[in-house]
């Protein structure tokens, strides 16, 4: 069990590699970005970040301890956590794909205590079913372990922070924006989180695999998309603070558009209770002829802006992986 488990990370992170080498083939995509050798990074905010330094701390690992327990089996996570005193800032990772659990080790060695849950959106990645029947409510149950779980490892929940980015950025939403269903979880939310991560994500799903579901009129996918956006629908901390990340270097996820859009463009199928083709003209988002991760970033911006939620948004020239750069931003808005 305990060698397979390695074998699995190993193998998720040789993925990592071929998914940076590589763009999408998909229809939908538009892969003409060019990559610069130099570091540029773009932010509007409603405030600057607080500037971090960086310490390094000792730190140590507790592996596969089990958040939930329901009709599928188990449901794991991974605690990276500094040996010190503390109290240490909590922050939960939630995952995309494949392992994020060197960014727990990351953020651990920066004293947080680093809650990385295993991954479990697999196939919300690849289809919406995760997202739209429910799936994402189990952000909340790894939150809710983790801030009950909190004083083991001298942590503190009132200073929790969700974090995740790609497949794993909209869990992360979900429960930092009070969206998340915690009845069904062993352990519900103690304390609403004060800090929310959110990168490269798709609050749009603009992606062609969504079409069907949203032409479909099936409603779970309007309420999810309406619960993004709709800040009627979120329940949050009054000191909630948020940071939405972007890179320049899309993997496949941007979408064609046209300015306006036609009649029977992609767009409209994702109006809502909440319209979005207005304010995404109003960005400037449809300039390009694209929807990309930053657009999904620029709309949630002003939606959080509009709600008067401090909100950081950046840019940055990397990966589509946690870096530098990110962790900074991470530590950036611990209280």
């Amino acid at each position: 069990m305990m060698r397979s488990r390695y074998l699995a990370r190993f193998v998720s992170l040789v993925l990592v590699v071929l998914l940076l080498a590589a763009c999408s083939s998909d229809e939908a995509a538009d892969t003409t970005v060019a990559l610069t050798t130099t570091e540029q990074a773009t932010t509007t905010t409603t405030q600057p970040p607080k500037t971090t330094t960086t310490v390094t701390v000792t730190t140590a690992v507790d592996e596969g301890l089990v958040y939930q327990t329901d009709d599928e089996g188990d449901w794991t996570l991974d605690v990276f956590y500094p040996t010190g005193e503390g109290p240490w800032p909590l922050v939960v990772t939630l995952p995309w794909t494949m392992s994020v659990d060197y960014a727990g080790k990351e953020l651990a060695e920066r004293g947080v205590v680093a809650v990385v849950a295993d991954s479990w959106t697999t196939r919300g990645a690849i289809e919406p079913a995760a997202y739209l029947d429910g799936e994402m409510d189990r952000a909340a149950c790894v939150v809710g372990w983790a801030q009950a779980h909190a004083a083991d490892y001298n942590a503190d929940p009132a200073a929790t922070t969700v974090n995740g980015y790609s497949g794993g950025a909209m869990p992360a939403a979900w429960a930092g924006l009070g969206l998340a269903d915690d009845t069904m979880c062993d352990y519900p939310i103690l304390t609403l989180p004060v800090g929310l991560v959110a990168g490269e994500s798709q609050f749009l799903f603009q992606h062609v695999r969504w079409d069907e579901t949203f032409a479909s009129g099936d409603q779970a996918s309007f309420a999810t998309l309406d619960g993004f956006f709709n800040a009627d629908r979120w329940n949050i901390s009054p000191d909630l603070e948020v940071a939405l990340w972007s890179a320049t270097n899309p993997i496949g996820e941007t979408r064609s558009i046209e300015d306006p859009p036609a009649a029977d463009s992609w767009i409209w199928l994702r109006e809502t209770g909440t319209p979005v083709v207005d304010d995404l003209t109003a960005l400037g988002a449809l300039d390009d002829g694209r929807i990309d991760w930053s657009d999904n970033a620029l709309l949630m911006e002003q939606r959080m802006q509009q709600a008067g939620v401090s909100v950081h948004n950046a840019t940055y020239n990397i990966g589509h992986l946690y870096t530098t750069e990110v962790y900074d931003l991470i530590m950036s808005i611990q209280p």
